[in-house]
């Protein structure tokens, strides 16, 4: 699904840009879901960036809201 859309076909390399780690940037989504499903509390999750590398990825700034 991921590979659809533009940032996903972005992960394959764009003019001078490199491939990045795409099963990491797959995981990190796969991952945030099960948070949010695993704890009822969770009201938004927001990483700005996250940062996908060529091995890897990096969430630099991470904010989440839970519900009172």
């Amino acid at each position: 699904m991921i590979r659809k859309t533009w940032a996903g076909r972005k992960l394959k390399g764009f003019r001078s840009i490199p491939a990045v780690d795409e099963e990491s940037a797959i995981d990190v989504l796969i991952k945030l879901s099960h948070l949010a499903m695993d704890h009822e509390t969770v009201d938004e999750i927001e990483i700005n960036p996250l940062r996908v590398l060529a091995k890897g990825a990096v969430a630099v700034d991470v904010r989440v809201k839970l519900r009172a």
